[in-house]
Protein backbone atom coordinates (compact mmCIF):
# COMPACT_ATOMS: atom_id res chain seq x y z
CA UNK A 1 0.00 0.00 0.00
CA UNK A 2 2.71 2.33 1.02
CA UNK A 3 4.36 1.38 -2.30
CA UNK A 4 1.47 2.36 -4.48
CA UNK A 5 1.14 5.74 -2.34
CA UNK A 6 4.41 6.62 -3.08
CA UNK A 7 4.00 5.59 -6.95
CA UNK A 8 0.73 7.74 -7.16
CA UNK A 9 2.55 10.54 -5.37
CA UNK A 10 5.83 11.02 -7.57
CA UNK A 11 3.83 10.43 -10.48
CA UNK A 12 1.35 13.58 -9.94
CA UNK A 13 4.50 15.49 -8.65
CA UNK A 14 6.69 15.23 -11.66
CA UNK A 15 3.62 16.26 -13.78
CA UNK A 16 2.68 19.51 -11.78
CA UNK A 17 4.68 21.63 -14.10
CA UNK A 18 2.36 21.06 -16.98
CA UNK A 19 -0.60 19.51 -15.65
CA UNK A 20 -3.19 17.14 -18.24
CA UNK A 21 -5.28 14.68 -16.44
CA UNK A 22 -4.20 12.24 -19.33
CA UNK A 23 -0.78 12.38 -17.45
CA UNK A 24 -1.84 11.03 -14.46
CA UNK A 25 -4.15 7.97 -15.89
CA UNK A 26 -2.09 5.26 -14.90
CA UNK A 27 -2.23 6.92 -11.08
CA UNK A 28 -5.65 6.74 -11.20
CA UNK A 29 -5.81 3.24 -12.43
CA UNK A 30 -3.24 2.45 -9.30
CA UNK A 31 -5.76 4.23 -6.91
CA UNK A 32 -8.46 1.08 -8.12
CA UNK A 33 -6.02 -0.81 -6.91
CA UNK A 34 -5.12 0.89 -3.86
CA UNK A 35 -9.05 0.72 -3.02
CA UNK A 36 -8.80 -3.20 -3.24
CA UNK A 37 -6.04 -3.63 -0.99
CA UNK A 38 -7.48 -1.25 1.60
CA UNK A 39 -11.17 -3.16 1.08
CA UNK A 40 -9.09 -6.45 1.82
CA UNK A 41 -7.29 -5.28 4.92
CA UNK A 42 -10.35 -3.70 6.33
CA UNK A 43 -12.23 -7.12 5.51
CA UNK A 44 -9.78 -9.22 7.83
CA UNK A 45 -9.73 -6.35 10.80
CA UNK A 46 -13.28 -6.15 10.81
CA UNK A 47 -14.71 -9.52 9.34
CA UNK A 48 -18.27 -9.36 11.31
CA UNK A 49 -18.70 -6.16 9.96
CA UNK A 50 -17.89 -7.02 6.41
CA UNK A 51 -19.32 -10.63 6.48
CA UNK A 52 -22.96 -8.94 7.51
CA UNK A 53 -22.90 -5.29 5.55
CA UNK A 54 -20.86 -6.27 2.74
CA UNK A 55 -23.45 -5.50 -0.19
CA UNK A 56 -24.05 -1.84 1.80
CA UNK A 57 -20.57 -0.65 1.66
CA UNK A 58 -19.99 -1.84 -1.66
CA UNK A 59 -23.31 -0.20 -3.08
CA UNK A 60 -22.05 2.84 -0.86
CA UNK A 61 -18.75 2.97 -2.54
CA UNK A 62 -20.34 2.80 -5.93
CA UNK A 63 -22.97 5.52 -5.06
CA UNK A 64 -20.21 7.79 -4.14
CA UNK A 65 -18.18 7.00 -7.22
CA UNK A 66 -21.30 7.38 -9.36
CA UNK A 67 -22.43 10.95 -8.17
CA UNK A 68 -18.64 12.26 -8.79
CA UNK A 69 -18.91 10.73 -12.44
CA UNK A 70 -22.22 11.74 -13.30
CA UNK A 71 -21.35 15.47 -12.18
CA UNK A 72 -18.71 14.99 -13.74
CA UNK A 73 -20.28 13.74 -17.40
CA UNK A 74 -22.77 16.60 -17.35
CA UNK A 75 -20.19 19.07 -16.89
CA UNK A 76 -18.39 17.69 -20.11
CA UNK A 77 -21.30 17.87 -21.80
CA UNK A 78 -22.49 21.30 -21.25
CA UNK A 79 -18.62 22.31 -22.48
CA UNK A 80 -19.01 20.14 -25.65
CA UNK A 81 -22.66 21.58 -26.46
CA UNK A 82 -20.67 25.32 -25.91
CA UNK A 83 -17.63 24.02 -27.69
CA UNK A 84 -19.76 22.71 -30.98
CA UNK A 85 -22.02 25.86 -30.31
CA UNK A 86 -19.00 28.51 -30.77
CA UNK A 87 -17.28 26.51 -33.46
CA UNK A 88 -19.92 27.01 -35.57
CA UNK A 89 -20.01 30.29 -34.99
CA UNK A 90 -16.73 30.79 -36.00
CA UNK A 91 -16.67 28.45 -39.00
CA UNK A 92 -20.02 30.39 -40.50
CA UNK A 93 -18.35 33.48 -40.00
CA UNK A 94 -15.22 32.86 -42.14
CA UNK A 95 -17.31 30.97 -44.22
CA UNK A 96 -19.53 33.71 -45.17
CA UNK A 97 -17.44 36.71 -44.79
CA UNK A 98 -13.78 35.52 -45.85
CA UNK A 99 -13.91 32.36 -47.40
CA UNK A 100 -11.75 32.57 -50.82
CA UNK A 101 -9.11 35.10 -49.47
CA UNK A 102 -5.83 34.28 -48.80
CA UNK A 103 -5.52 32.29 -45.42
CA UNK A 104 -2.93 31.89 -42.82
CA UNK A 105 -3.97 29.10 -40.40
CA UNK A 106 -2.75 27.42 -37.53
CA UNK A 107 -3.49 23.77 -35.70
CA UNK A 108 -5.85 24.30 -33.08
CA UNK A 109 -8.91 26.33 -34.51
CA UNK A 110 -12.17 24.80 -35.93
CA UNK A 111 -11.64 24.16 -39.44
CA UNK A 112 -10.54 21.20 -42.08
CA UNK A 113 -8.06 22.79 -43.50
CA UNK A 114 -6.48 23.08 -39.81
CA UNK A 115 -6.22 19.78 -39.15
CA UNK A 116 -5.07 18.51 -42.50
CA UNK A 117 -2.05 21.35 -42.29
CA UNK A 118 -1.11 19.91 -39.41
CA UNK A 119 -1.34 16.01 -40.28
CA UNK A 120 0.75 16.55 -43.48
CA UNK A 121 4.01 18.51 -41.63
CA UNK A 122 3.93 15.71 -39.14
CA UNK A 123 3.77 12.88 -42.02
CA UNK A 124 6.76 11.03 -43.25
CA UNK A 125 9.06 11.03 -46.49
CA UNK A 126 5.96 11.42 -48.88
CA UNK A 127 5.41 15.33 -47.18
CA UNK A 128 5.95 16.78 -50.71
CA UNK A 129 3.26 14.77 -52.28
CA UNK A 130 0.96 16.24 -49.36
CA UNK A 131 1.77 19.27 -50.13
CA UNK A 132 1.17 19.12 -53.65
CA UNK A 133 -2.29 17.51 -52.98
CA UNK A 134 -3.19 20.13 -49.93
CA UNK A 135 -2.25 22.89 -52.42
CA UNK A 136 -4.25 22.18 -55.10
CA UNK A 137 -7.60 21.57 -52.83
CA UNK A 138 -7.10 24.86 -51.10
CA UNK A 139 -5.22 27.17 -53.03
CA UNK A 140 -5.52 30.14 -50.91
CA UNK A 141 -4.24 28.63 -47.52
CA UNK A 142 -1.01 28.38 -46.09
CA UNK A 143 -0.42 26.64 -42.72
CA UNK A 144 1.35 28.23 -39.74
CA UNK A 145 3.20 26.32 -36.89
CA UNK A 146 2.14 27.83 -33.56
CA UNK A 147 4.15 25.24 -31.77
CA UNK A 148 7.38 26.69 -32.91
CA UNK A 149 6.06 30.00 -33.97
CA UNK A 150 7.27 29.70 -37.57
CA UNK A 151 6.50 28.23 -40.63
CA UNK A 152 7.37 25.14 -42.37
CA UNK A 153 10.06 26.28 -45.23
CA UNK A 154 7.93 25.08 -48.07
CA UNK A 155 5.06 27.45 -46.30
CA UNK A 156 7.38 30.20 -46.53
CA UNK A 157 7.95 30.06 -50.50
CA UNK A 158 4.25 29.04 -50.42
CA UNK A 159 3.16 32.89 -48.23
CA UNK A 160 5.98 34.76 -50.54
CA UNK A 161 4.04 33.48 -53.73
CA UNK A 162 0.77 34.23 -52.81
CA UNK A 163 1.36 37.94 -50.86
CA UNK A 164 3.10 39.34 -54.10
CA UNK A 165 -0.43 39.40 -55.79
CA UNK A 166 -2.20 40.98 -52.32
CA UNK A 167 -1.84 43.30 -49.55
CA UNK A 168 -3.94 41.71 -46.96
CA UNK A 169 -4.79 38.28 -45.91
CA UNK A 170 -6.58 36.74 -42.79
CA UNK A 171 -4.73 35.00 -40.29
CA UNK A 172 -6.90 32.09 -38.46
CA UNK A 173 -5.68 30.78 -34.87
CA UNK A 174 -6.77 29.62 -31.92
CA UNK A 175 -5.27 32.15 -29.14
CA UNK A 176 -5.22 36.15 -29.39
CA UNK A 177 -2.08 36.02 -28.01
CA UNK A 178 -0.49 34.48 -30.60
CA UNK A 179 -0.78 37.36 -32.85
CA UNK A 180 2.10 39.13 -31.74
CA UNK A 181 4.77 36.49 -32.43
CA UNK A 182 2.74 35.50 -35.78
CA UNK A 183 3.70 39.47 -36.74
CA UNK A 184 7.23 39.09 -36.09
CA UNK A 185 7.82 36.32 -38.77
CA UNK A 186 4.87 38.25 -41.09
CA UNK A 187 7.69 41.14 -41.05
CA UNK A 188 10.79 38.89 -41.33
CA UNK A 189 9.12 36.94 -43.88
CA UNK A 190 7.90 39.92 -46.35
CA UNK A 191 10.39 42.47 -44.92
CA UNK A 192 7.19 44.80 -44.74
CA UNK A 193 7.91 46.66 -41.53
CA UNK A 194 4.76 48.54 -41.30
CA UNK A 195 2.50 45.58 -41.49
CA UNK A 196 -0.09 45.78 -39.09
CA UNK A 197 -3.26 43.47 -37.61
CA UNK A 198 -7.14 44.10 -36.84
CA UNK A 199 -8.97 41.61 -34.96
CA UNK A 200 -12.30 40.69 -37.18
CA UNK A 201 -13.94 38.31 -34.71
CA UNK A 202 -13.17 36.14 -32.00
CA UNK A 203 -15.29 33.59 -29.89
CA UNK A 204 -15.87 32.17 -26.19
CA UNK A 205 -13.41 29.81 -26.93
CA UNK A 206 -10.50 32.05 -27.85
CA UNK A 207 -10.61 31.36 -31.43
CA UNK A 208 -9.80 34.21 -33.36
CA UNK A 209 -9.71 35.99 -37.56
CA UNK A 210 -7.22 38.41 -38.13
CA UNK A 211 -6.76 41.03 -40.95
CA UNK A 212 -3.03 41.34 -41.47
CA UNK A 213 -2.58 44.36 -43.89
CA UNK A 214 1.16 44.26 -45.26
CA UNK A 215 1.18 48.07 -46.56
CA UNK A 216 -1.53 49.75 -44.30
CA UNK A 217 -2.08 52.99 -46.38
Amino acid sequence: MIAIFLTITIQVLSVTKHYNTRYVITSFLLSVLGLFIINSILSVIFPRFFEKKRYIYIGLILFCFSIVQVNFIVQELKLNILRRNESNRYINRYEKYYKGLLTVNSYGHSSRESGLGLAVEMSGPPKELYNSILKKLYPNYVHYNKFSENFYQAQIDNLKDQVRNTNKFIFQCDDVTMIDSFMKQIIEITNKPNATYKLLFSNSLGESIFEITLEPS
